[in-house]
């Protein structure tokens, strides 16, 4: 199991990543501890540690009952990427932001529906970036306006996201330093601040969404000239680095016997551990899993508290037919907030998981057809999953893959609340649905493959939530909507 990020490390690297970006501009102030604890869900006591990191960074100053202000660096140090540094990134670059391309439109367009622009925090300054240009922020009401409209309709999940392919795509260095090199600047893009407020006022979800795809096509060109023009200022390029794009929603939240427990429902809601078998003893479940025998008998101890095993003297953990009438595992507020989550990232998938469908239909090869086949012959196949990991394995985009890896990690905790009370039955309808996709791939029909991969999701998430609202009375699970199809 692989090290975890502490909180504490990821705010840092965030905070920190904003200043040297230009996302925060020297001179200016930090948001509050308070407003900081709030979008990072962390304490009070993380938040100070961190302020008081990156002063003795010298990155801000602390004043007495202000918020934290960025400190004046020297030019080099404000932005931290040379010419040459971003060109040997140029194919993770041009990778970042052709997934911009597909999984930044859904998300807009979902969180923009119903959504009073004018009512968001940044919704003034983006009107006076019209006027006023870089002496009203330039790009960065743009950026935080868009914040909001996705933290208002999707939660902090697209958020995040939106923040990690923002820093790491450098914008602010093509925003605000490429022109002292060639001339060229993608000021011109972001000064037509209200493209985004029509953009997004537009009623029709569908017409908005092709719009934004459109500007986000726009936007993946500029980037591709302008690195094109760098690299004229350099008489070769430099070799490519290899870079990893990084995001991981569940920073800080990854307690290890909690991971073990997730684990151990998905195998016994998927007929890994089947009701009446015995579960490996309790030092093989520690070889297993790489932690100490303690932290197994933390996570047995939840899963016997869920119903779904019981502990039997001498001879070990028994599986058991959870009995969900009487189950209540989410009476705990921190228990409560992670089934929202779990909710949100169902959410999440079924927005991004139409255009990601309609992109890697032309990906499959003949081989993979052969394969699914066989694998769709296996029994208890599950056909959604065969068909999303083979498109995985043919999809070229770095960090999108990391993108759809993360969301069905995210997405694998609450399995056996969808499936176990009526396992066969769901499975059959998703199975049905599933392969209904796979003869629209074969037909080569790339709309009706991507619309009916996205119903699957859709019925998951329906399903999920009936689940919890019904057998375990999570009001707030009526709250997480089923976003309408993209592509009709």
């Amino acid at each position: 199991m692989s090290s975890k990020e502490t909180r504490f490390s990821y705010v840092y690297k965030s905070l920190k990543c904003r200043i040297t970006e230009g996302l925060l501009l020297p001179g200016s102030r930090l948001p509050s501890s308070r407003v900081l604890k709030d979008e990072y869900q962390v304490s009070l006591f993380t938040i100070n540690k961190v302020l008081a990191a990156l002063r003795e960074e010298g990155l801000i100053e602390l004043e007495p009952r202000r918020a934290a202000r960025v400190c004046r660096l020297e030019n080099e140090r404000t932005f931290s990427a040379s010419v040459e540094a971003i060109l040997s990134q140029k194919d993770f670059l041009l990778q970042l932001y052709q997934t911009m391309e597909l999984v930044l439109p859904p998300l807009l367009t979902f969180a923009s529906h119903g959504c009073k622009l004018e009512a968001m925090p940044h919704y003034r300054q983006v009107m006076k970036v019209k006027k006023n240009g870089d002496r009203a922020g330039g790009w960065r009401p743009v950026s935080g306006f868009l914040c909001d409209v996705l933290r208002n309709g999707g939660g902090d999940l697209p958020v995040d996201l939106y923040t990690a392919l923002e820093l790491q795509g450098r914008l602010g260095f093509f925003v605000d330093k490429q022109e002292a090199y060639t001339g060229y600047s993608l000021k011109k893009y972001f000064s037509q601040s209200d493209v985004f407020i029509r953009i997004l006022n537009v009623s029709d979800n569908r017409k908005k969404y092709f719009e934004l795809c459109r500007l986000y096509q726009a936007l993946h060109a500029e980037i591709r000239t302008g690195l094109d023009q760098l690299a004229h200022t350099l008489p070769s390029l430099p070799l490519q680095t290899e870079t990893t794009f990084s995001w991981n929603p569940n920073r800080g939240r990854e307690y290890r016997y909690m991971h073990i427990v997730q684990d151990l429902e998905i195998k016994i809601g998927t007929g890994i551990y089947p009701v009446g078998s015995y579960l490996p003893h309790e030092a093989e479940l520690a070889q297993l899993y790489q932690v100490s025998v303690s932290t197994v008998r933390s996570a047995l101890a939840i899963l016997e508290q869920r119903t779904f095993t019981k502990t039997l003297n001498v001879k070990g953990t028994i599986v058991q037919t959870p009995n969900l009438d009487a189950l209540s595992p989410f009476t705990d507020k921190s228990t409560r907030q992670a089934a929202i989550r779990y909710l949100r990232a169902l959410q999440f998938s079924s927005l991004i998981m139409e255009p990601i469908s309609y992109y890697a239909a032309d990906l499959f090869q003949p081989a993979d057809f052969i394969q699914l086949e066989r694998r769709f012959a296996m029994p208890q196949s599950i056909l959604l999953n065969d068909i999303i990991e083979t498109m995985m394995q043919r999809i070229g985009l770095p960090p999108l893959l990391v993108i759809m890896t993360e969301a069905r990690r995210m997405t694998d905790w609450g399995y056996f609340l969808a499936f176990y009370k009526n396992k066969r039955q769901t499975i059959a309808e998703l199975n049905e649905k599933s392969l209904l996709a796979y003869q629209y791939l074969c037909k080569d029909d790339k709309k009706a493959f991507a619309h009916a991969v996205a119903s699957c999701y859709h019925d998951i998430l329906d399903s999920v939530r009936k689940q919890l609202a019904t057998y375990f009375h999570l009001a707030e699970a009526d709250s997480i909507l089923t976003p309408p199809f993209l592509f009709t």
